[in-house]
Order: C-alpha cells, then sequence, then structure tokens
C-alpha cells in the first residue's frame, strides 16, 4: 500500500475571475457554465425510453469518466479540464441520475452497466481503445465494462470503491439528513453541507460554495437509489474477469469504507492480485473533488499505460 501527501503535488486548474463574485468567492454557476462551456460535442445515446448524455472535452486518446451515485459528469468537475489537456475526456450521465433518462425496474449495477456499455458505441470508434475511471457507484459500471471490453480497456482507475462483499467493520458515518417541503434556501445548503462533512469530504475547509451546490443539486435530481448495492460483491465479481492494469483508490477517512479499509485492500488484492494500491492521508470519499494532487496522480498512471 502506498500513501501519497497532498501537499507534494502541483496545484490543480480551478475557476478563472469569471466564475469569481466581486467580493473573490466563486460563484458555482458560473464555474459549472465555465467548464460545461468548453465541452466541444455532446453525443446522447438511448437510456430506456429516452438518453444518457455524454460530454465530451479536448483530443486524445479516450478517457471515460463515470460518476458516483446521486450525481452527475460535475462529479469531475475539478479534473476535466487537466485531463482534457492530454486525452479525449468523455463524461455520461449515468442512467437515473443527471440529465439521463430513468431506468424501470428491476434496475441493477449490471443492467445500469449494459445500457452505458450499448451508448458507448456512439461515442468510441469501433474498437477504439480506452481508459476509463470511475468513482463510487460508478465503478460497478467499470469493472463489468472492464471486463466487457477486454480487447479495448487500456486501464481501469477505481475511486472509492464498495460493493466488495459484506463483513466489514461498520462504517462510522453519521446518517444524512433529508430534505423537506418548505425548507429555506439556507437550511436546504446547510443539510447539503452536513451530508459531504458525513460522507463525503473529511477536511471542513474543502467544503466550499461549489461542493454545497452540487451536493444539493445533483441528489435532488437523482431517481436511483445506489446504496442498495454497496454492500453486494458486484464490483469485486466483476474485477475476477478484468485483465487490463488496475488500480485503486481510497481517502483515508473514505466514510463509506473507513475504519475498515485494508480489509478492502485484502478482498482487492484476492480477486486482483497485481492490482497496485493507494491510499490518500487526510482525504474523503469525494478523492478527486478534495485532494489537490488528484489529476497529477491520475495523469501519472494514464502515461504509463499508454501504449498497451
Amino acid at each position: 500500500m502506498s500513501s501519497s501527501p497532498p501537499s507534494s503535488s502541483p496545484p490543480r486548474s480551478g475557476p478563472t475571475s469569471a466564475s469569481l463574485t466581486s467580493t473573490g468567492v466563486v460563484d458555482p454557476l458560473r464555474e459549472i457554465e465555465r467548464v460545461h462551456r468548453q465541452h466541444r460535442l455532446r453525443v446522447d445515446a438511448p437510456c430506456a425510453d429516452g438518453a444518457m448524455p455524454f460530454r465530451l472535452w479536448g483530443e486524445g486518446p479516450a478517457l471515460v469518466l463515470l460518476h458516483g451515485g446521486s450525481g452527475s459528469w460535475t462529479h469531475w468537475i475539478r479534473n476535466i479540464e487537466a485531463l482534457a489537456e492530454r486525452y479525449r475526456v468523455i463524461v455520461p450521465d449515468l442512467p437515473g441520475l443527471g440529465d439521463a433518462a430513468t431506468v424501470p425496474p428491476p434496475y441493477t449495477p449490471d443492467s445500469s452497466a449494459a445500457i452505458l456499455n450499448a451508448a458507448l458505441d456512439h461515442v468510441l470508434a469501433r474498437n477504439e481503445p480506452l481508459h476509463l475511471a470511475a468513482f463510487s457507484w460508478g465503478c460497478t459500471q467499470a469493472a463489468r465494462i472492464a471486463g466487457w471490453r477486454a480487447a479495448q480497456v487500456r486501464s481501469l482507475f477505481l475511486v472509492g470503491p464498495a460493493s466488495l462483499g459484506d463483513g466489514y467493520a461498520r462504517p462510522t458515518m453519521q446518517p444524512l439528513k433529508r430534505r423537506a417541503r418548505g425548507m429555506s434556501t439556507a437550511e436546504m445548503d446547510e443539510i447539503a453541507r452536513h451530508n459531504l462533512r458525513q460522507l463525503m469530504i473529511h477536511d471542513d475547509a474543502r467544503i466550499d460554495a461549489l461542493a454545497v451546490h452540487l451536493q444539493h443539486t445533483n441528489t435532488s435530481r437523482a431517481r436511483m437509489e445506489s446504496p442498495q448495492f454497496a454492500r453486494g460483491t458486484w464490483v469485486l465479481d466483476a474485477l475476477r474477469d478484468t485483465r487490463c492494469p488496475l488500480k485503486v483508490l481510497y481517502g483515508e477517512y473514505d466514510a463509506p469504507a473507513y475504519p475498515d479499509i485494508e480489509a478492502r485492500r485484502q478482498r482487492l488484492r484476492e480477486a486482483r492480485p497485481d492490482l497496485e494500491f493507494e491510499l490518500v492521508p487526510r482525504v474523503g470519499h469525494w478523492t478527486q473533488y478534495e485532494w489537490p494532487g488528484f489529476d497529477s496522480c491520475l495523469l501519472a498512471w494514464l502515461t504509463r499505460h499508454d501504449r498497451r
């Protein structure tokens, strides 16, 4: 197991003056629009009775980013620009989340992955190589697709995966709060901040206005509950069918996994003895948002496996 101190990494790209208010604070709506405006293409692929949007930034080798539960493409908002300097970054909204169509039950990680796998044919050239990086719920999709597209997938990078089986020490995180009708904006923001602190981000100083806005808007639009699959073995089972280079990254204080991350490492090693495992100190579940060194870490991994 390796660790990377956050202070050792170069600063990431971030908001420009166009996203700042007159007091120098990042305006969430401006920042989302700034990053979104840079995408060069949107492809709407079939999803149940509707569509699944894929947004594409940059040029180069294909890198598909899969977001977490109750999320959308904005789970990667702090990473897209740096990654798009060297890759064609392809980010879908997964079924039942963000702008993607709702999928009727029965709904499982594998059924969602099957929809995503078919949709990828609308954004990738035939037999085109690709890298996969996924966060949380997205790991259930990425692990399965890495097996189905074994000849194409150059590497697989998983951030904070669950669905590794039951029997771990119970996570120590406190319950999340729910919104109620009639709440003020301030009250809903406070609930989003509380839930970010409990589930997503370890360092309170990293819970900024953008994170609060994304937490509120993404969860309010979610029409699919992924936590029901967290104690299954979906990721573990799928990884046994993969052969591509694999890296798994956890924050030291990943709330759904803490305090039993070492047991997860051991179980992952049983499925894929050759995997690379990294634990990032003083970081929570939403590692790619909280850790300034994430972009450099992922880019270094991708570069190593570009010519597989």
